[in-house]
């Protein structure tokens, strides 16, 4: 286990921090070593299949909703829109069909390659790829309107919530669709975007209703 921490840490200083407090809450668990392992392994088996094979993840049904289910919360017409944590690029594409500008912000280099392949093929000249994080976003201070994210806000949460009121635009908003089941117990996550300023909703995608969190921007 301290080899793969140290590799990881080497390969990703970005999940560094992230590493440490996995450990540490693993640290007084009473279930077996084996079970660990086994989720250890199964997270791995995900993470290759999303890096060198992302159609197989763009065909999971049950990760998909409607961008215009966003439009109860904001305008999205003409706007510039930023997908951070873009993954596939399947709402980012969405959202290039009513915004203006869309930047799909995503750190996997062979996601990035599969979200631009999919621009050129449905012809999206408003579509922009770029490498970051969500707590790391290339672009400068309240260059968007509208931020979302899909499954994808948690991993730094303080820090990502710094950048986010960063980038949007006074008058902008942040939305993030969670993914967790709506009427499953309250998580962490829930609490403190809750505490800070983002309002509950809901969606729907073909599990079933889902959380989501937005908030606006109202500036200085």
């Amino acid at each position: 286990m301290p080899h793969l921490r140290r590799f990881i840490a080497t390969r990703c200083p970005e999940l560094t921090d992230w590493l440490a407090g996995a450990v540490d809450a693993g640290s007084g668990s009473s279930e077996p070593v084996g079970g660990h392992a086994r989720a250890l392994v199964w997270e791995i088996a995900d993470l290759l299949v999303y890096q060198r094979f992302p159609e197989a993840y763009d065909a999971l049904a049950e990760l998909r909703w409607d961008a215009d289910q966003l439009a109860d919360v904001c305008e999205l017409e003409g706007r510039t829109i930023i997908d951070a944590g873009a993954g596939s690029g399947w709402l980012s594409e969405d959202l290039a069909r009513s915004g203006r500008v869309v930047f799909a912000v995503e750190p996997v280099g062979r996601l990035r390659e599969y979200i631009r392949q999919r621009a050129d093929r449905a012809a999206l000249g408003n579509l922009f790829v770029l490498d970051g994080l969500l707590h790391r976003i290339p672009l400068p201070a309240s260059s968007a309107d509208v931020l979302v994210t899909s499954r994808a806000i948690g991993w730094q949460l303080a820090d990502e919530l710094v950048e986010i009121e960063r980038v949007v635009r006074p008058g902008g908003w942040a939305i993030h669709s969670v993914g967790t089941p709506d009427d499953s117990p309250r998580t962490e996550l829930d609490e403190r975007l809750e505490a800070s300023g983002y309002a509950p909703s809901r969606y729907r995608d073909a599990g079933g209703w889902r959380r989501r969190y937005a908030r606006r921007f109202d500036g200085g």
